[in-house]
């Protein structure tokens, strides 16, 4: 049997550089090396109950005092992820079969939460930053048209930040969602570190981008992805205002809670949450996250030199707000694509990235980046070092390209349901290869620019996902009609390298 233990620690040994999430950067800020099997235990006398808190016990204090410095109404510690957070805010907020609104970008856990309740969903389409095909604003103009077409619908859906570092206009998006009495959800996991750049005291809604003070409802965040925490720990706030929306339960809300977390917690897990938040707000008083933003400021201003490859500025996502933190790196007009130059941070300088696309790279930061430690040289130095070495190695083999403008605007083609998403994944469906699908779409059903999609023959219905993971955003989900343009985003993403699930040899379902 392998040794996954023994595996972890030589890679531990390694000269490999973490440039994604888990947020702590492997760093020995949550404590000793190795697993703690001497601080594993069950609820026993004195450890209170993470599902059934006693005032005054320790994992309520926890809770308490984190509900007071985030100015939350409550705030429940999760140690499945925010995906458990996530279902566990849908499904309070919408039953079954009911209808809600989500952006075509969310996590994979609201598609799933959509198929576990028969829930009808409709997106929202952010505007696309080209020609990277990376979601970018949300206009009011797009949440009031789909608000003003679903106006029975429970809840709406957003992501923000975006796995790309894109922050919405949530003040504005709250606002349209309760004139029509809907309740927000904000998927907030990769921004955690977002309240800990305001003072205790001052005006949030001013200084703070966070979602919580932006007129959000529900607000879920990982702690792992950009906080010291271990993998899986995240929190979901109920803000002040939502205890008063119509029909909305904190009883309920921690029914499901409960029942989308393992009856067992682990007080690993919880201690890590504990020890993360303790430690992030004496970072906070003492000034540290205020530095860490200095530093990735002048980082983003050193990126300006690059002459081939290009780091995203918040200004080409057209979007309204950003964070500086993530470092998307374009190769639009390179020689290498997103895959290739992941691989060559890998194999060459030892930097593992979060996430490769066909046309980027992300490089996760955080604030413990700027921990040093052991004298070490820092991440962030060679990941500078090694995008500088590798854009010269390009500017010499390609000489000088200007790179292709950068525009935000314009939506996605509206994806459209023939079924919902559990009609679809519970119908029955066969495999058909993509060549397959794209000849008779291409030849067998005739489109004619005059006639709207809405209006045209379909004749394939997707009968599961297919996604890139990460960053598990589906490019089609089950119910929706495949279409010629979706076909070529799939064989792109297969010819670019990357991990695409829900293609098999070349097939997908469809329903039949």
């Amino acid at each position: 049997m392998p040794d996954l233990l023994k595996k972890l620690e030589e890679y531990d040994k390694s000269n490999n550089y973490p440039f994604h999430m888990p947020g702590h950067k492997r760093k020995e800020i949550m404590g000793a090396k190795g697993l703690p099997y001497h601080l594993d235990i069950t609820e026993i006398e004195g450890f209170d109950n993470l599902h059934a808190c006693e005032e005054g016990e320790i994992l309520y204090q926890m809770a308490e005092e984190m509900r007071k410095f985030y100015g939350a109404a409550k705030t429940f510690p999760l140690v499945n992820g925010s995906t458990c957070g996530i279902m566990s805010a849908i499904s309070t907020c919408a039953g079954l079969n009911d209808e809600i609104i989500i952006g075509r970008n969310c996590h994979k856990s609201v598609y799933r939460t959509a198929e576990l309740l028969g829930l009808n969903v409709h997106y929202l389409y952010p505007e696309r930053v080209f020609p990277y095909d990376i979601y970018g604003n949300l206009t009011e103009e797009e949440v009031r048209r789909v608000l003003s077409r679903y106006p029975e619908s429970k809840c709406v859906v957003v992501t923000s930040p975006t796995y790309e570092g894109v922050i919405l206009d949530i003040s504005l998006i709250s606002r349209v969602a309760h004139e029509y009495g809907m309740m927000l959800i904000v998927d907030e996991a990769h921004g955690a570190h977002l309240p800990y750049f305001r003072k205790e005291g001052e005006n949030t809604q001013k200084e703070c981008a966070s979602a919580i003070y932006r007129g959000a409802d529900l607000v879920i965040q990982s702690l792992h992805k950009t906080l010291p925490a271990l993998t899986q720990t995240a929190v979901l706030h109920v803000t002040s205002d939502a205890c008063f929306r119509n029909g909305f339960s904190m009883e309920r809300l921690a029914g499901w809670v409960s029942l989308y977390q393992s009856s067992s917690p682990s007080y690993i897990l919880m201690a890590s949450i504990n020890t993360c938040f303790n430690l992030c707000k004496k970072w906070s008083r003492d000034g540290i996250f205020e530095n860490y933003q200095r530093i990735m400021e002048h980082e983003r201003k050193e990126y300006e030199k690059l002459v081939r490859l290009h780091l995203l500025t918040k200004e080409e996502t057209g979007a309204y707000g950003y964070d500086w933190g993530k470092l998307v790196f374009t190769t639009v007009g390179c020689t290498v694509n997103g895959k290739e130059l992941s691989t060559i941070l890998r194999n060459e300088y030892c930097l593992e990235l979060e996430m490769a696309a066909g046309e980027y790279v992300i490089a996760m930061t955080s604030v413990c980046d700027i921990i040093e430690q052991d004298g070490s040289e820092s991440g962030l130095k060679r990941l500078r070092k090694a995008m500088f070495d590798i854009d010269r190695r390009l500017l010499e083999e390609d000489g000088i390209y200007r790179q292709k403008d950068t525009t935000s605007g314009g939506n996605i083609e509206e994806a459209l349901a023939g079924l919902t998403i559990r009609e679809a994944l519970e119908g029955s469906s066969a495999e058909l290869s993509l060549d397959k699908i794209l000849f008779q779409l291409e030849n067998d059903y005739v489109k004619s620019s005059t006639i709207p999609l809405s209006q045209m023959y379909q004749p394939f219905i997707s009968g599961d996902y297919v996604m890139c993971y990460p960053p598990g955003i589906p490019l089609l989900a089950p119910g929706e009609f495949i279409t010629k343009e979706i076909i070529e985003k799939i064989n792109k993403a297969v010819e670019d390298g990357l991990t695409v699930l829900g293609v098999n040899d070349n097939k997908i379902k469809v329903v039949i």
